[in-house]
């Protein structure tokens, strides 16, 4: 797919495991393949205090679309709705329904906005 066709490019946020999960993905489709990784380095680290060298970001390309994995960390905890919609585009990329009640979140009391 032409980069100006795809007008949006999803995120999908991790604590570590974003080139893991890119190689997991890159494996069920055919044409795909990872494009970009971009590491951590030094500057910043007493912000992101990740080891210098490892993944930051993965670009990676499944049958045409383009993804961005990011190891954002747990700093910041996904809300209720953000884990519906992670939880959602996972279901999608394996091609599996999405049954009532199978993207509800997994804390109960979690309200979803």
């Amino acid at each position: 797919m032409p980069i100006a066709a795809q007008r949006i490019m999803p995120c999908l946020w991790f604590d570590t495991e974003a080139e893991e999960a890119a190689n997991f993905y890159c494996s069920i489709f055919k044409d795909s393949r990872i494009e970009t990784i971009s590491r951590y380095g030094t500057e910043g680290h007493e912000k992101h205090g990740r080891e210098p060298g490892s993944v930051m970001v993965v670009v990676f390309d499944l049958e045409g679309q383009r993804f961005v994995g990011l190891n954002g960390g747990p700093h910041f905890k996904q809300s209720a709705d953000e884990e519906v919609r992670h939880r959602s585009i996972e279901a999608r990329l394996r091609r599996k329904t999405i049954k009532s009640g199978a993207c509800e979140p997994k804390y109960q009391g979690a309200s979803i906005t």
